[in-house]
């Protein structure tokens, strides 16, 4: 007869993800280890109220941070209220292992008209203000 102690955590899932043909089981493996050193960091967070309360602040700032931020160039300013900028970025090919300049364009929203061609900014993500328009204009690194 075994008793809990005697029987490891993930030899268990192990046995029961096998019956699962085609899947892995080394992808559902979840230590027992890893439980209690969550659940020992949860406890310490409690203990410590002011450090609590510092990460609750510092979470609540990580949960805004999940939009992407872009540097580029202005290209064009024709249309009203809208930007298009140029963002360059340099790749490694996959077999060749040279750098690739790579360059895409977006449509950026410019409340203000305040954009001049060759003016680097930088922007961020939002939600979609016209079908391909889905950025906003948040600062200006250096006027052209």
């Amino acid at each position: 007869m075994y008793r809990p102690s005697d029987i490891r955590f993930d030899e268990v899932c192990f046995k029961f993800f096998r019956f699962f043909k085609y899947q892995r089981p080394r992808y559902y493996y979840i230590t027992i280890n890893t439980i209690m050193e969550k659940q020992a960091n949860t406890e310490q967070a409690a203990v410590n109220n002011g450090q609590a309360e510092l990460k609750s602040t510092q979470s609540s700032e990580k949960s805004m941070s999940y939009k992407k931020k872009f540097k580029g160039t202005v290209v064009s300013t024709k249309s009203d209220k809208t930007v298009v900028v140029r963002v360059d970025r340099k790749k490694t090919h996959s077999r060749y292992h040279k750098k690739i300049k790579w360059s895409k364009r977006y449509l950026v929203h410019d409340e203000t008209n305040q954009l001049n061609l060759g003016d680097e900014i930088e922007f961020i993500e939002s939600r979609p203000l016209s079908k391909r328009k889905c950025f906003n204009f948040v600062s200006l690194i250096k006027k052209n």
